[in-house]
Order: C-alpha cells, then sequence, then structure tokens
C-alpha cells in the first residue's frame, strides 16, 4: 500500500466513477483499476461495488474513506508545517557581528526593511552555536591573501587630545607604559589581537575597565581616564576630545565577512551579495 493508491481510491470514491476519476488523475482507466483491485488485495476486502455506471463504496469500503482521510489530512497537515519549517529556515540569517558592528549593523537593518520577509538572529558574542554568516577580524598575516571580503584597518592609540598632542606624529607601545588602558571586551577578535600585539614587545597594558560600549570608552577617555587601542574606521566618528595616533610598529587587522553554509536559500544569498558589495564600496571609498 502505497499514498498513491489512497489518493487514486479517494478520489474514485468522491467522484463514484472509475472512468472520470482516471480522466481528473491523468491516467488510463486501466491502470486506475488495476491500482484498485492491488489495494483490494492488500486489505482482503471489497471496496468498490457497481451500480449502474457508477461505483459506490461498500461497508468495508465508507469505514476505509473515513480512515484514509483522516490520515491523509493528518499527513497533509504534517508535510504544511514541514514546508512552512523549511521556508522559516530558508528566511532566517543567523549573523554573528563580532567586529565593526557599528559598520554592518545598519547595513543588516538596511537589508532587513528592503526584505522583511527575512529573520535576522543577531549575535554580538562570540557564543556558541551555529551561524549562517560572521563578521569578525583576524590579524594581517604577510603574503597570505584572504579570499572572503574583508577591510584591512589600522588600530591606533585613541586618547585624550590634549594628552594626545604632547606625542609626535606616532608613538611606540612601550612608550604608553604609564598608561591605563581601557580594553574592548576580551571575548571580542580584537581584544586578543590587541593583546598578542602587546606579548611581541614583551608588555603588559594596565588594563582599567573592559566594556562592549564603544562610546563608553570614548567618554572614559576624554575624561582622561585611560587610552585604548581603536580601529581607525570601524568605530565611527571620533569624538572632538579624542584623538587617534599611530602606532610606530603598526598594527593592522582585516576586517572579515565569512559564511561557512555551503548551500546558501535565495535569501541567503541575496544577503551575501549585498554584504559583499557594501565590503567593496566601502574600500573603494575609504
Amino acid at each position: 500500500m502505497d499514498l498513491q493508491q489512497i489518493n487514486y481510491f479517494l478520489l474514485a470514491a468522491k467522484m463514484k466513477h472509475i472512468s472520470k476519476a482516471a480522466e481528473e488523475l491523468h491516467i488510463a482507466q486501466p491502470a486506475l483499476s488495476q491500482s484498485i483491485r492491488r489495494l483490494e488485495e492488500e486489505l482482503g476486502v471489497k471496496l468498490f461495488e457497481k451500480s449502474g455506471r457508477n461505483v459506490i463504496l461498500t461497508k468495508e469500503g465508507l469505514i476505509f474513506q473515513k480512515k484514509a482521510e483522516i490520515a491523509m489530512n493528518s499527513l497533509n497537515s504534517f508535510v504544511e508545517e514541514i514546508r512552512k519549517e523549511q521556508e522559516k529556515e530558508d528566511n532566517t540569517l543567523k549573523v554573528k557581528v563580532l567586529s565593526g558592528s557599528l559598520l554592518f549593523v545598519p547595513e543588516i537593518v538596511s537589508f532587513k526593511k528592503k526584505n522583511p520577509e527575512a529573520i535576522i538572529d543577531l549575535v554580538r558574542d562570540d557564543i556558541e552555536g551555529e551561524s549562517d554568516f560572521v563578521f569578525t577580524s583576524l590579524p594581517i598575516k604577510e603574503g597570505k591573501e584572504n579570499s572572503s571580503p574583508s577591510i584591512k584597518e589600522e588600530i591606533c592609540i585613541a586618547m585624550q587630545r590634549k594628552s594626545g598632542e604632547s606625542y609626535s606624529r606616532s608613538v611606540s607601545i612601550n612608550e604608553l607604559k604609564d598608561e591605563k588602558f581601557l580594553f574592548i571586551n576580551r571575548n571580542k577578535p580584537l581584544y586578543r589581537i590587541c593583546m598578542n600585539y602587546c606579548k611581541s614587545f614583551s608588555f603588559s597594558p594596565d588594563i582599567a575597565f573592559e566594556c562592549d560600549s564603544v562610546s563608553s570608552i570614548f567618554s572614559l577617555i576624554a575624561s582622561g581616564l585611560g587610552v585604548a587601542f581603536c580601529p581607525s574606521l570601524s568605530w565611527g566618528k571620533i569624538p572632538e576630545d579624542v584623538i587617534l595616533i599611530p602606532l610606530k610598529e603598526p598594527l593592522y587587522r582585516n576586517i572579515v565577512f565569512n559564511t561557512h553554509k555551503e548551500k546558501l536559500s535565495p535569501l541567503q544569498k541575496l544577503f551575501k551579495d549585498e554584504i559583499t558589495s557594501f565590503f567593496a564600496s566601502f574600500k573603494k571609498n575609504s
């Protein structure tokens, strides 16, 4: 017994005519008759009996019809639930923004406005769990090209303007040994990049504060409470009372857009294409 046989039976029972049911199904009448005969043989009962040129259900046929309709309705409901779940999954964008949130979150919001059917699952921490797309940052490695869309960004030292003016056009990391450092949260890639940079010069920063708020870090710097490693592009507009000073031993990072999914839904592919275009446009205009 298969679903096709049951569907054939139900239509024949509804139309009460084998030839008309076969015509509706776009199959030959003998093929439909044979399918019903096999079903009757498998069940061991007669499902139809002739009534003139029509057919009517036997007692056993009526019982089987009721049970089959319940089963098929349940199955159709299940299939519809699966379809909706798949549609939801295809329209869901699981996005981790671990770097450059001030740059990329507005682009994600813009995409959502243009595509209201999109379901954005946005995460800003490197917590466990799968993601479709990741915005992250990696240290620059000489001689190694990154095939993913990326933006090369210099990381400078942000300090209070009046304090920074006492330095020349650049500053060495070891000149900052007496400064308090304000760091982005340690679960961010930027934290690891900056700490590895410090280790390469045997420098241990005196960390006074860690947080996930760029505006809070700028406020503390403006108040003269410390200095910070500051990306030159992705932290937005620099306040007037804060100055960026390049490091004498330059520090760069790549902000990278990655996807680990091999097969993307049309909406996910559209998102990937739009973000890739944004990267290209940003690099061209910066």
